[in-house]
């Protein structure tokens, strides 16, 4: 998303030159199409697994 807004033609925020195309060549094609969405789903992972009980504390509960 940084990328996208640094780059836009025309606005004070330009600060790449280039020209639009340079988003759909590899390897800069792969981070909005896959990176963005696997580092999306691992944080979701990450959040549940922190916010599952774990068999530790519900050990230490039962004793």
């Amino acid at each position: 998303m940084t990328l996208g807004v640094l780059s836009q033609p025309g606005t004070p925020f330009n600060v790449f030159s280039g020209s639009a195309a340079t988003i759909t060549t590899l390897p800069w094609v792969l981070v909005p199409t896959f990176l963005v969405p696997l580092y999306f789903l691992i944080h979701l992972l990450i959040l549940r697994q922190l916010r599952a009980p774990s068999a530790v504390s519900r050990a230490a509960l039962a004793a």
